[in-house]
């Protein structure tokens, strides 16, 4: 699932979705607007919103099962993915999947994940769950934001993965990760660390594919260099600060890209 502005087209996530169905896996993309071309009320009453995202979900499944001529979706590795306003649904739908009737989640990946900005209110992700304590201890959970992303502009250090990762309390370390990317200009094309970055069109995922770097662009989101696969879970990409690695890895808030 996506988020507002202008990712909230299917374009911008047909890369991603081609990319996760070649791989062999169904890939079910579901619409938490409630009207084709309206918005749901989002953080002012992410209900209508939730309820969306379920009735695709639940459709689609219903649509596969309905005939043994179709793919049929193995239900006990379901995973979930979730971008900007789609991170914060995704996040919500995980922790109530049992009352909502959706499969267990094996892992959950969210991006860069927000509700469209109450900073002037002194709120970070109001409608994020207070707990997020329904999302089961063995589900895979990693959380990626982008040092230019939502956490760089001002007074949303403490939003996105800064807000939701110390809710997830159920889930013990070992299964849990945040991943905190800078951006990479030691090359062409440079790799951006801004939001959406893992939405990306289909020619930057394709030049990612043939550009090795230590960071992090399109399709290669999730995926840290062997030089970040330590307790600091970020990649060690030349604007990263220790100070800033260090932070990171203890769920504190992480510090800006020094430029």
């Amino acid at each position: 699932m996506h988020g507002y502005g202008e990712y909230s087209g299917y374009d911008s996530m047909s890369a991603l979705i081609q990319h996760t169905v070649h791989k062999g896996s169904i890939a079910i993309y579901p619409r938490w607007q409630t009207a084709i071309a309206t918005p749901c009320p989002g953080p002012f009453n992410i209900e209508p919103c939730i309820a969306s995202a379920v009735n695709g979900i639940s459709g689609a499944l219903d649509y596969l099962r309905s005939s043994q001529k179709r793919v049929q979706p193995q239900l006990r590795k379901t995973s979930y993915f979730g971008f900007s306003f789609g991170g914060i649904v995704t996040a919500n739908m995980t922790n109530r999947y049992q009352s909502l009737g959706l499969p267990k989640p094996q892992a959950v990946f969210v991006d860069d994940p927000h509700d469209g900005g109450f900073a002037q209110t002194g709120l970070d992700e109001p409608a994020l769950d207070d707990s997020l304590a329904g999302i089961p201890p063995g589900t895979k959970f990693e959380c990626h934001s982008g040092a230019d992303g939502v956490i760089s502009e001002p007074g949303k250090a403490n939003s996105s993965c800064n807000a939701l990762f110390p809710k997830l309390t159920s889930i013990p370390a070992k299964n849990k990760d945040l991943l905190l990317t800078h951006t990479d200009d030691h090359g062409q094309p440079t790799l951006s660390s801004g939001h959406g970055v893992c939405a990306a069109d289909a020619q930057s995922l394709a030049s990612a594919r043939r550009t090795p770097t230590t960071g992090t662009s399109a399709g290669k989101c999730g995926t840290r260099s062997a030089a970040a696969r330590s307790r600091a879970t970020t990649a060690r990409t030349r604007s990263a600060t220790r100070e800033s690695i260090a932070r990171w890895a203890t769920g504190a808030t992480a510090l800006r890209s020094r430029r």
